[in-house]
């Protein structure tokens, strides 16, 4: 994501912590440049075991938002790794679920997954 970054205000669910106490679910960020209109979104579901609605309003960044490139990062099988044999075994993968409906991004976050959306 290359442009402004964009304050967005998170609302989520929180997890106990022994070294921080509690914190949050959902991670996000977004980032808006002007001169293609595209919009990056960034989200983080850090919950071991459940998924996440994510709902972003969008108004004031342009008409036709549309979903361009979205991909997430998410594997039930933590102790798998990529390795000589299989080089992809964790990789970026297409995320489906991400939609606009008007100015309002939705999406389905899968439990422990890091998910970028590309919006144009």
């Amino acid at each position: 994501g290359r442009g402004e970054v964009l304050r967005l205000k998170v609302e989520s669910p929180t997890f106990a912590t022994k070294a921080h106490g509690q914190i949050p679910c959902l991670l996000a960020t977004a980032v808006f440049d002007p001169e293609s209109g595209r919009v990056s979104l960034f989200a983080l579901n850090r919950s071991t075991d459940e998924a996440m609605d994510l709902s972003l309003d969008l108004r004031g960044l342009g008409d036709g938002l549309a979903v361009i490139e979205a991909h997430e990062l998410h594997e039930t099988d933590l102790k798998k790794s990529n390795g000589k044999a299989a080089p992809d075994a964790v990789a970026p993968r297409p995320q489906t679920t991400g939609a606009m409906s008007g100015t309002v991004f939705r999406a389905r976050l899968k439990p422990q997954s890091w998910n970028v959306f590309v919006l144009g």
